[in-house]
């Protein structure tokens, strides 16, 4: 049996690098997306008067990187079969970090 095919919590060690890799462009890119829209809502926020512009503008500015960081694993996870005991865990463990970030 090759190494890559070694099973791990119930999961192909291949799909466990998928998940990962997932979970990594998951997380360039919502970085990436944050960043940029932070910068074009800032410059609305700066030249319009609509209160909905600027709270969106505020809203990118205080999303904090373990936010996005557990958006992306909960993605990433999307390509695992996790028992439910596992499902539930992170599911909870990602409404913890939203409150965190709220």
């Amino acid at each position: 049996m090759g190494t890559i095919n070694q099973i791990i919590l119930g999961n192909l060690l291949s799909s466990w690098l998928l998940a990962i890799g997932v979970a990594l462009t998951s997380f360039l890119v919502l970085y990436i997306l944050r960043s940029i829209l932070r910068r074009r809502f800032k410059l609305l926020a700066e030249r319009s008067s609509l209160p909905g512009i600027s709270l969106l503008s505020r809203l990118l500015r205080d999303t904090r990187g373990v936010f996005i960081a557990a958006v992306a694993g909960w993605i990433g996870s999307r390509w695992l079969i996790l028992r439910p005991g596992w499902q539930s865990t992170l599911r909870i463990a990602v409404m913890f970090i939203l409150l965190y970030q709220a």
